[in-house]
């Protein structure tokens, strides 16, 4: 997780600032390009949502995709994430060219898990949550907490 440690050098600080804003600019390009399909049914499937809400939440979709194509490691989507990404992944004709042409040809796999959540898969979460964060996600869907609910989300797996 080299995004989120820090260095002991002056630049440090500087380069997760840059980090930040790349990923930043990334996930507006890809947001743009989202085909306007997957927005409109997670629309239509919750109507008290507000259209600003909806595009926040596919906003938030698209940072974690990007950052998990890029990132070593798997990566564990909060739960509303998961939701917009399973919304997502249900367009399978317009998901793999998607990601193939947006991701740095980086097919992003849903690996859901079953049963209740372990201490590690919770450990992720939290990681996640963090890194997330750190790159300018929105904190109402990183929240940085522990639980040990029944699992309601799920990791990545990339495909190069």
């Amino acid at each position: 997780m080299e995004v989120v440690m820090q260095t002991e050098n002056a630049f440090g600080p500087t380069i997760l600032a840059f980090r930040r804003t790349f990923v930043g600019v990334q996930v507006a390009r890809l947001l743009m390009l989202l085909p306007e399909q997957v927005s409109a049914r997670y629309a239509d499937k919750h109507p008290e949502l507000s259209r600003t809400e909806v595009q926040a939440r596919h906003c938030e979709m698209v940072r974690f995709l990007f950052v998990a194509a890029t990132h070593e490691g798997d990566l564990t989507p909060s739960p509303v994430v998961d939701e917009v990404w399973h919304n997502f992944v249900l367009f399978t004709k317009l998901y793999a060219p998607w990601c193939n042409e947006h991701l740095l040809g980086v097919m992003v796999h849903h690996d859901p898990c079953i049963g209740l959540r372990s201490t590690e898969e919770a450990a992720s979460s939290l990681q996640t949550a963090e890194l997330m964060q750190s790159l300018g996600g929105d904190a109402e869907f990183w929240p940085v907490v522990m639980s040990e609910r029944p699992c309601g989300s799920s990791t990545c797996k990339k495909l190069v």
